[in-house]
């Protein structure tokens, strides 16, 4: 009776497009309902780190959105008219992608108060919607960082001297940003960024630290296990931003920024077992992570809590150690999860791979990749399995 749709807002940057998972009675009205809601705003929990091109105020002239030969025809009342040119092809690109999933449309026309609106094809306002990552795995192996080659386990090195310099902090954590220039790499003297050009900086000296992680804003997230509400955004000069935490109590097992960093992956080790939750960031002016929303709790995998990833722009997997072996499951906020087939062994970490694909490194040093009906073993063997953005 009830059906997912994905309402997109941006990021402050205007970069990215942000997916906000709702459910719509499966009806001929879902068109105009998705609109509706789009121009109600996000949910609660995405306010502040999301937004909206509409001006303040904008509703549906007619409250209703029909369809003719495929374009959704969307009339909007005369607040819209606030809005610029570059505003108003980014209000036609939130349409066009939240309307997306609806079979039936492929386009949308814009009228305001029933008088067409006229706008160009685009004005350089297109994001980036589900931002993809390099198909090969995200290694450290015999001394070199780089790109493993499935079926040969060949690693093509990071450029720019990442790999040597990465490789000689004998890492056990790494995160490179988007950009492939910058990497943040965590060993047992703590967290490190490095650079392209630059001598490693240690930015974290604390013990019992997660995993780091790397943002598309220029700063690298540090957390420590033993507490959930010390967590800390260091930008690439190391200049430390203390991040208000509303993550609840519990052992800190993974910390993990989404791909358009305006979400983190939060897996916990609490006296009920696993949690999984997924926070909104709220940053200031200077764009420096200031605070996390309301946390959302999804459902973790089964068993101690091992590592958790963002899959894509709307599912996580987590994976959990259990007397059975390692149970790993995929979970899409907002929405379902499913419990993916075992792995032969014991998986040690996960990583969100190319398109929906993931990754496991194994006990055994093996990285194996997700298929619609299992595991594939890549032939790589790794002892780190990065995380890219």
């Amino acid at each position: 009776m009830f059906q997912p749709h994905a309402l997109y807002f941006y990021d402050p940057t205007y970069r990215f497009l942000v997916p906000d998972e709702r459910w719509f009675l499966a009806r001929s009205s879902t068109s105009t309902r998705i609109v509706s809601a789009l121009l109600a705003g996000p949910a609660e929990w995405l306010e502040g780190s999301v937004v909206s091109s509409f001006p303040e105020g904008t509703q549906l002239s007619l409250n209703a959105v029909t369809i003719e030969s495929g374009s959704a025809q969307v009339d909007l009342s005369s607040e819209a008219l606030r809005a610029n040119t570059v505003e108003k092809v980014r209000m036609r690109e939130q349409l066009t992608d939240s309307l997306s999933s609806v079979a039936t449309i492929s386009s949308v026309d814009l009228t305001v108060e029933g008088v067409a609106l006229p706008l160009p094809d685009s004005s350089g306002t297109s994001a980036q919607r589900n931002p993809d990552v390099d198909a090969r795995p995200l290694v450290v192996q015999d001394r070199v960082a780089g790109y493993a080659t499935p079926g040969t386990g060949d690693v093509t090195a990071l450029g720019g001297g990442l790999s040597d310099r990465i490789a000689g902090l004998d890492p056990s954590s790494l995160a490179l940003s988007a950009s492939g220039t910058a990497a943040a790499v965590g060993n047992d003297d703590g967290v490190f960024v490095v650079r392209s050009g630059k001598d490693p900086l240690r930015i974290d000296t604390r013990e019992d630290l997660v995993p780091p992680s790397i943002d598309d804003q220029g700063f690298v997230w540090v957390a420590q296990q033993s507490d959930t509400r010390s967590i800390t955004a260091y930008g690439l000069g190391g200049d430390p931003h203390t991040v208000t935490s509303t993550l609840p109590e519990g052992r800190l097992v993974s910390f993990q920024v989404s791909r358009d960093s305006t979400r983190a992956l939060a897996l916990l080790d609490t006296d009920d077992g696993a949690a999984l939750y997924v926070v909104a960031i709220t940053r200031g002016s200077d764009r420096a992570p200031t605070s996390l929303g309301p946390p959302v709790r999804v459902q973790a995998a089964d068993g101690d809590p091992v590592g958790a990833a963002w899959v894509d722009e709307l599912d996580v997997a987590s994976v959990g150690r259990t007397t059975a072996g390692s149970s790993i499951v995929r979970t899409t906020v907002g929405g379902q999860w499913d419990t993916l087939a075992k792995p032969d062994g014991r998986a040690t970490a996960i990583a969100g791979g190319s398109g929906s694909a993931l990754l496991l490194r194994m006990s055994d040093g093996s990285v194996l990749q997700s298929t619609g009906a299992g595991w594939d073993t890549t032939g790589v063997e790794a002892s780190v399995l990065g995380v890219q953005r």
